[in-house]
């Protein structure tokens, strides 16, 4: 059941190859599904669980854009959130930019297990 709001994602730093980013805390969630993906694939991976707002992403590679997906969920790991699809990041080393733009995409983003 997706009864509480979207986290929605926001860049904290970006520190040579290093990607930070944060989403504001959402009440009654037990932790965050925190998923990523490349624009050359084709689905969203998972990173982590996390009991923080927040997560930071290491050796990104410039040039690629990469997409960020983050939900809530319960103790039983149930969804209880939908997802903050509109959070991009493509690193370049002389001009780093951060989209928050919407993702075009028709219906939900597709995951994978991986």
């Amino acid at each position: 059941c997706l009864n509480l709001d979207t986290p929605v994602l926001k860049t904290s730093s970006v520190v040579g190859c290093n990607l930070k980013f944060s989403w504001q805390e959402i009440e009654g969630t037990y932790q965050y599904q925190v998923f990523y993906k490349r624009s050359t694939w084709d689905s969203y991976k998972h990173l982590c669980y996390t009991e923080n707002c927040f997560y930071e992403d290491s050796g990104l590679v410039t040039g690629v854009t990469y997409q960020y997906a983050v939900r809530a969920v319960d103790q039983f790991n149930n969804f209880i959130s939908d997802y903050d699809r509109n959070y991009s990041f493509t690193l370049n080393f002389d001009n780093p930019y951060i989209s928050q733009q919407i993702i075009h995409s028709i219906g939900r983003p597709t995951f994978s297990d991986g």
